[in-house]
């Protein structure tokens, strides 16, 4: 092999390991950005452990189902007997 042959040899792998290189630290560097942003700040999942039916809102922001359940539980006290 001549000197010139040598020198292509080298400098192609050179070029050829440095593209997979970056390709390589591309590759992690994506996957690491992925967990920390995608994975790890998502919002949580929120269970309401309360329990009993969610508040319904009327249009003006007030609880209306409260004034409900005390009407029909006024309603519920006329109706028993004495």
């Amino acid at each position: 092999m001549s000197l010139f042959e040598i020198v292509e040899l080298i400098l192609l792998y050179t070029i050829i390991g440095t593209i997979a290189g970056w390709f390589c630290i591309a590759v992690f560097g994506f996957a690491l950005w992925f967990l920390i942003f995608k994975v790890l700040y998502k919002d949580p999942i929120r269970i309401d452990t309360g329990g009993g039916q969610p508040k319904q809102n009327n249009l003006n922001g007030n609880n209306n189902h409260q004034k409900k359940n005390l009407e029909a539980r006024n309603e519920n006290r006329n109706i028993l007997p004495p």
